[in-house]
């Protein structure tokens, strides 16, 4: 009887990536969800996976791809300074191998860094990373390009930050309309730029707006997606949010839409406390209260039966 071969390092590292991305994935959604405890249980495994697979000690383009996820936990968690180091070493090896045709693990490191910056505030560096990232996609890849849009899509959380929404409102457009042509575009990246869209016209108190874009997001997420997709956690948290913020007359409305980045995506939360607690009469309450508290184990629960040797 034969025994099998031996798995090769290509095989290894194939099975290491699905693992990480995995774990990526539920950091992402624990972010918009703010469960922080469990995304440090994920950053924990993440730390022992890459340790396992030596990820830390080799130098070739797919560890450090894996490094840039692990990166993004880091980032979920907060972790910026740590997240930053990853991202700079990143760049540093890529840079030093310009020979390499594939640009999109530079384009993706820098457009990580620079939500990186921008979410320690430091702005101007930020734009410098991310004008840097757009020439390499123009240079190197078509506009509907998931990276090129990703690249704008940070472009866009970045001029809101800085206080010019109006541009953001404009970029996310631009981004949402190359996308619906592109037939390549996925579902749920329509609905995330559709999302982030619909908070930014609530931040420049374009209500009518908001709400109708917020309200295509959701029909298109209810038919296209399944319920556990992150995407449908971006439009109904920001549906949610939204509608607790019509309910009050318009001129009590201005001031009322706090955004903030979380899982990827633009996540916007309610400053009056009186306003959020109409939430609870909402139609996207199973995110909430004890039904919130069983979606979030159910996440739980499914990353460590994938991840647990």
């Amino acid at each position: 009887m034969t025994s099998d071969p031996p798995p090769t390092s290509d095989m290894i590292d194939k099975q290491c990536s699905k693992i990480l991305a995995s774990l990526v994935s539920t950091s992402n959604r624990n972010a918009v969800l703010s469960m922080q405890d469990d995304t440090n249980k994920i950053r924990n495994i993440a730390t022992q996976l890459l340790e396992d697979y030596q990820i830390f000690q080799r130098d070739d383009s797919c560890t450090f791809s894996m490094r840039l996820e692990y990166a993004r936990i880091l980032h979920n968690h907060r972790l910026l300074n740590d997240a930053i180091a990853i991202q700079q070493s990143v760049l540093r090896w890529r840079r030093q191998h310009r020979e390499e045709e594939d640009s999109r693990l530079l384009i993706e490191a820098l457009r990580s860094y620079a939500l990186s910056l921008m979410a320690l505030g430091s702005y101007s560096k930020s734009r410098d990373v991310l004008e840097e990232a757009l020439n390499v996609c123009n240079a190197s890849l078509k506009p509907e390009s998931i990276h090129t849009l990703g690249c704008k899509e940070a472009l866009a959380a970045l001029r809101n930050s800085e206080g010019n929404t109006e541009e953001a409102i404009e970029i996310s457009k631009e981004v949402l309309r190359t996308a619906q042509e592109c037939a390549d575009s996925s579902q749920s990246q329509i609905i995330g730029t559709m999302s982030d869209l619909a908070v930014y016209l609530a931040l420049a108190s374009r209500w009518k707006e908001s709400w109708k874009t917020i309200g295509r997001a959701k029909d298109i997420a209810e038919n296209s997606l399944k319920q556990q997709d992150i995407a449908n956690l971006w439009v109904h948290l920001n549906a949610s949010t939204l509608s607790g913020v019509m309910r009050l007359p318009v001129v009590e409305r201005s001031g009322q839409v706090v955004a903030a980045e979380r899982g990827g995506r633009v996540i916007a939360t309610l400053r009056d406390k009186r306003v959020a607690e109409q939430l609870s009469a909402n139609p996207t309450r199973e995110y909430r209260g004890r039904g919130h508290d069983s979606y979030k184990q159910r996440l739980w629960n499914g990353v460590t039966n994938l991840v647990c040797r």
